[in-house]
């Protein structure tokens, strides 16, 4: 056992790493946080009953991002909506694209 007096000085290679240690011992956290948070919300959506809708947070980001159009309403293809970008930078009012 070293005397009380006697500080231990660790070489440079040994100090470095320990800072790495602590480093990701703090990143692990982090994802351990992260996954405890996904099996939570997974345990809630398995509990509730399969006939209810789902709720926003129960959907994937990209069906959120983008709303699906109305009932009855139209959407264009990309080709069409590149024609008409296209006619408008040639100089086509926008009234006359609308009526197409």
């Amino acid at each position: 056992m070293p005397s009380p007096r006697y500080t231990v000085r660790l070489p440079e290679p040994l100090t470095a790493l320990h800072t790495h240690v602590t480093d990701f011992t703090a990143r692990v956290k982090v994802m351990e946080d992260i996954l405890t948070a996904w099996s939570q919300r997974a345990d809630r959506s398995a509990d509730r009953r399969p006939d209810t809708a789902p709720t926003p947070t129960d959907r994937p980001r990209a069906s959120r991002a983008q709303p699906t159009p109305a009932r009855g309403q139209r959407t264009r293809t990309p080709r069409q909506q590149r024609a008409l970008r296209e006619k408008h930078l040639r100089g086509v009012p926008v009234a006359a694209l609308q009526e197409a």
